[in-house]
Formats: C-alpha cells, structure tokens, sequence
C-alpha cells in the first residue's frame, strides 16, 4: 500500500514539469530549446468605476450642493513584462498602462419658494488621464494556468477635464432666466485633484499558449479604495474591470 501511494505521488510530481507559465515549448528532445523567464509586450483593459465620496460644488464661490456617488468607466493600454522565477509557478508583473476615466455624479435638491417647490438637478461629468505604473505579485494556482495577483498602482493625473450640468426638473412652467430647462455652469468648481494616488489591486487570470514563447493572459481585476482623489474633501473610486495582455520571450 505504501509503494503504491509514493507510485501515486511520484507520477502527479513529474506530470506538472515546472516550466515558465507550465507551458511546454520544446516540442522534440532533437531540438532543444530554452525557456525563457522575460516576457514583454501589450496589455489593455476596460473597467467599471464606482466613485465614493463628499465633496463640495461651488459656483463663483457660493455652496450649491455636495457630490456623493458616481459611476463611469476606465479605458486602459500600455506595456507589460514579466519575470518568471525558476520555479516556473512565481512571477513579478510590471505594467506601464496610459489610463482614460470618466465618472459622473447627480445630486438633486428642492428650493422651497413663494409659489411652489421647485426641484433641481445638478451633475458634475469629469474625464481625467493618469500615467499608471502597476507592480503585482503572480501565483499559479496548483500547477494550472490560473494565478492570483496583488500589488499596487501608482497613478500620476496628466489632465482633466470638468464639467458641470444645471437642469430644472419640475414643475414643468419654471425655467431659467434665458427661457431653458439647463444650463452649462462655466463658473463652478470642486476641490482640486491630486497630482498622485496609490491604490492597492488584487487579481486573478488565466494564460493560454500561442506559441512558443508566447502567451496571452486575460482575466479580472480590482483597485481597491485607498487613496483619496482630492487635496482637501473625499473622493474615491472603487474599480472591477477585465484585463488582456499578449506577451513574448525575450531571455
């Protein structure tokens, strides 16, 4: 019994050879071939963004309401490379990602008058690009393709761009002075944005063979909510997206 459980033993250790990424690229003993633990190449991703916050809209300097919760979406293309330790199962995960979000907060609120109530909406719709550099550590999972990451993200604000919405909701025969139901707000403002933030990601993917000495990876992610966006009131955002990369062996 006991030979049969190390037979058993011995034949799941040698059938998971621990190459890089567990992919085995030489396809005959008459052609060796090496393999290579410095991957490079593209990666790109699209994430949700859910915005969480308490932050202060002012037009010429007077209070007009407080910005809470937004949504919007991530758009993100950039370099990738990866260092595969010997053991063929950890890797170190850098990508150098050029990132475009854009989020949307609406608050509404009612101003009690000598007639009647009447109730606005504002929206504040911001778009911002961020140079982001992530660093994860990558774990296959029992010998599969599939791994878990984590890491961090530093992003670094290249530009913004704001702007804000006044609309009158009800009732119907109220309007603003210049006969419409909204209005572009050219003087408003919010606190300003940090020029850094740092976020910690955890994450999980698969790798799947397109060659010798290729593969791609594609697989979901998080960017927790750590850091605050803004200098002086909260703002944060939590994220979920899908990820892809393409990578190629260069040592």
């Amino acid at each position: 019994m006991n030979k049969l459980l190390k037979y058993i033993l011995i034949f799941f250790l040698y059938s998971y050879p621990l190459f890089s990424q567990g992919f085995n690229w030489q396809y005959s003993s008459r052609l060796p071939s090496d393999y290579p633990n410095i991957f490079v190449g593209a990666n790109a991703g699209y994430s949700t963004v859910y915005d969480i916050g308490e932050f202060t809209f002012t037009e010429e300097a007077i209070e007009c309401c407080l910005f809470d919760y937004g949504r919007g979406f991530g758009i993100k293309v950039g370099f990738a490379a990866e260092y595969w330790f010997e053991n063929g199962n950890d890797a170190i995960c850098i990508n150098l990602n050029y990132n475009i979000r854009q989020s949307e907060f609406t608050t509404r609120h009612k101003l009690l008058t000598v007639q009647y109530p009447v109730t606005y909406e504002f929206v504040y719709e911001s778009a911002f690009n961020n140079l982001v550099l992530e660093a994860l550590y990558k774990k296959r999972i029992m010998n599969s393709h599939f791994s878990v990451l984590g890491g961090f993200a530093v992003e670094v604000l290249t530009s913004q761009k704001n702007e804000y919405k006044h609309h009158i909701l009800s009732p119907e025969s109220e309007y603003f002075t210049d006969g419409s139901k909204e209005r572009t707000i050219s003087e408003g403002n919010i606190a300003p944005l940090k020029s850094l933030i740092f976020n910690p990601i955890i994450a999980t993917n698969y790798d799947f063979n397109l060659g010798k000495s290729r593969y791609g990876s594609i697989g979901i992610f998080t960017e927790l909510p750590l850091s605050n966006i803004l200098s002086d009131e909260t703002w944060r955002k939590f994220e979920f997206g899908i990820n892809f990369k393409i990578l190629f062996g260069i040592k």
